[in-house]
C-alpha cells in the first residue's frame, strides 16, 4: 500500500504505476472480508524497523511477514501476490502453523522449472505437487489470457469451482484460483474506505523576507500569499 506524499522526505518514493505517484511505501495486513488493517509496516529502507532477531541473512518477505503477523496466532490463511511469495516464505509460515496462498514468478528458485516453458489453452490447467512439504502450484490461463497464471499454496486442492462471469456465462476454475481471487481484496477495500475520507485543499502561506530598504525594525518578515 502506498502513502500519497509530495512533501519533503528521502524515503519519498516515485512510481508512475500508481494512483498517488509520489508517496511512502507501506506493507500491510487486512481482513480479506472488511478490509481492516491489522498491522502496518512504514519501509524506511535500510532504516525500516524489522525484527532484529532476524538476523540480516532473512530474505526482506520473511521479515515483513515476521513484523506484521505480530498480533495473529496460529491458523490463519494468508493470500500474497507474487511480489512476496519465495520458497523461504512458505517454509517460514508452514513452521508457524500458518497457511498461505498466493501467486509468484516462475523464475524463483526452488519451484517447478516446468512452469517455465509451460504452454496452456484457454481454460486449462496443470497440477504440480511437492511431496515433501505437500505445497501445491497450479498453472490456469483463462479466456483471452496472454500468459499463465501460476498460483502456490500450502492449504488447497485439485478441485474446482463453477463461477459465474458477468455476462452470465458459467466456467470451471480452479479453487486456489477461486479462493484467491475472492480473498485478494482486503487492500483494495481498505485504500476504497480512505478515499471516502478526502483531502480538503486550504490556501497556504509561506513567510519571506523583506526587500532592501525597508523597516524591518518591528517584523522582519512579511506575508505573501502561494500563487
Amino acid at each position: 500500500m502506498v502513502i500519497r506524499w509530495k512533501g519533503r522526505s528521502k524515503h519519498k518514493q516515485y512510481n508512475a504505476s500508481k494512483p498517488h505517484k509520489y508517496h511512502i511505501k507501506t506493507f500491510g495486513l487486512c481482513d480479506s472480508a472488511t478490509g481492516y488493517c491489522i498491522n502496518i509496516l512504514i519501509y524506511f529502507g535500510k532504516d525500516t524497523s524489522y525484527n532484529p532477531d532476524m538476523g540480516p541473512e532473512g530474505s526482506q518477505a520473511v521479515k515483513v511477514f515476521d513484523y506484521l503477523m505480530t498480533p495473529l496466532v496460529k491458523g490463519h490463511h494468508i493470500f500474497a501476490d507474487r511480489y512476496y511469495t519465495s520458497y523461504p516464505l512458505l517454509q517460514y509460515l508452514t513452521n508457524r502453523k500458518t497457511y498461505f496462498t498466493g501467486t509468484f514468478n516462475v523464475n524463483r528458485k526452488n519451484f517447478p522449472p516446468e512452469l517455465k516453458s509451460l504452454s496452456l489453452n484457454h481454460r486449462e490447467s496443470k497440477y504440480f505437487l511437492e511431496e515433501k512439504t505437500d505445497y501445491l502450484c497450479v498453472a490456469w490461463r483463462d479466456k483471452k489470457a496472454k500468459k499463465n497464471c501460476v498460483t502456490v499454496s500450502s492449504c488447497s486442492s485439485t478441485n474446482e469451482e463453477e463461477k459465474r462471469s458477468k455476462f452470465g456465462i458459467e466456467k470451471k476454475i480452479p479453487s486456489m484460483i477461486a479462493a484467491y481471487n475472492d480473498s485478494m481484496n482486503g487492500c483494495d477495500r481498505l485504500d476504497q474506505s480512505v478515499s471516502y475520507y478526502g483531502e480538503f485543499q486550504r490556501k497556504t502561506k509561506k513567510m519571506v523576507p523583506l526587500g532592501s530598504g525597508s523597516d524591518t525594525s518591528q517584523c522582519p518578515y512579511f506575508v505573501q500569499p502561494d500563487t
